[in-house]
């Protein structure tokens, strides 16, 4: 072989060697959606969508994401009518409209996107956008179930706890809640725990309440940390404080507020207030308004805060008004005794009266 030869192999042999691929990164990922959105492959519009939303690989901008699940929902892509929907019935990067919600919802289940249909029960069990129809949600969400979408079996289940729009069945309930949690939707695990701690539809068995909530919290479901720190505390399995205030700091942080307040308590009674101050003020600012009286209660006597009469009973009206029981029989105390309120004993009665029907029995004396 001469020379030339070589050399025309050698090159030959070089050019056949593979070119370096780019890392796929998201901003990577999203200008290929992009690209394929563009030849309209919808499904490719629904992940740049989403794209859009949480920010990923793109500058985040909602508005332009419903944009594009619009466009992919017209196109016949239903994860596109789902998306939207949802953001319709949020508010997010659109005018907030349970209507629309609703409309997306149906074409989305009727397509065959089951998530569509799960959603769609929840505003007719709400009457959200469309007429209150409980059996209509049931069967919404039984449909969704059955294809295959756990939150439904989740749904549904629940419905068959309370007797709404089915006729009340415990037991049917928690084999609902089983497939839902087998299937991977930690929010039936929590709630299947629920039945077992109380025995429900189930025979009592802490232990096995324990395993479910551990499973539910391990997954994420907040819910199942706060139940698994309860038992962890009270009862159900071996008493142990400390794993109670993991449990409830995971739950608080993640966003579960009545976490924060059960956390709250147990440094009040470490005789750590100013702590637990900070923590039922999350909690209240969250909505929890069992975190609103535990602060109000903080205020009037001034523990780990300043003394605040005033503010207490401000707390307790928050709390009263969101259906802590106990709160508006605090406050009827402060009215009755004029303690940070002008004293009236007309509004004394009338809270100590709602209370009483609330269930707080030292209300009714």
């Amino acid at each position: 072989m001469d020379i030339t030869t070589r050399v025309l192999q050698l090159v030959v042999t070089a050019t056949l060697l593979p070119l370096p691929v780019a890392a796929e990164t998201p901003a990577n990922r999203a200008v290929d959606d992009q690209n394929k959105c563009a030849r309209s492959l919808m499904t490719s519009c629904t992940d740049l969508g989403v794209d859009y939303e949480q920010g990923t690989g793109v500058v985040q901008d909602v508005a332009k994401a419903a944009a594009l699940y619009q466009k992919a929902c017209d196109g016949g892509e239903m994860m596109g009518c789902h998306n939207l929907g949802v953001l319709f019935a949020q508010g997010t990067g659109v005018v907030k409209d349970g209507a629309k919600a609703a409309t997306l919802y149906q074409k989305a289940c009727d397509g065959g996107e089951l998530m569509g249909c799960n959603k769609l029960g929840a505003l007719y069990k709400h009457g959200i956008g469309v007429v209150h129809d409980a059996v209509k949600a049931a069967a919404l969400y039984q449909k969704a179930c059955d294809g295959g979408e756990m939150s439904g079996c989740t749904n549904v289940g629940l419905l068959y706890e309370d007797g709404i729009g089915v006729a009340k069945a415990a037991v049917k309930a928690a084999a609902l809640h089983r497939k839902a949690c087998d299937g991977g939707d930690t929010a039936g695990c929590y709630n299947l725990g629920r039945l077992y701690e109380h025995g429900t539809g189930v025979v009592r068995d802490a232990a096995k309440a324990t395993g479910l909530y551990r499973k539910a919290c391990d997954g994420s479901d907040m819910y199942g940390c706060v139940s698994l720190g309860i038992l962890y505390e009270h009862s159900g399995v071996v008493s142990d404080t400390i794993k109670s205030i993991a449990l409830y700091q995971k739950a608080c942080d993640g966003g579960q507020l009545g976490g924060c307040t059960n956390l709250g308590a147990l440094y009040e009674d470490g005789k750590n207030a100013s702590k637990a101050a900070a923590l039922y003020q999350k909690a209240c600012d969250g909505g929890e308004v069992t975190g609103c009286n535990d602060l109000g209660i903080l205020h009037q006597l001034g523990n780990g805060v300043v003394k605040d009469v005033a503010k207490a009973a401000v707390l307790y009206q928050t709390a009263c008004d969101g259906g802590d029981m106990h709160s508006c029989y605090n406050l009827g105390a402060l009215y009755a005794q004029g303690a940070g309120v002008v004293q009236n004993a007309t509004k004394a009665a009338a809270l100590y009266r709602k209370a009483c029907d609330g269930g707080v029995q030292q209300a009714c004396k």
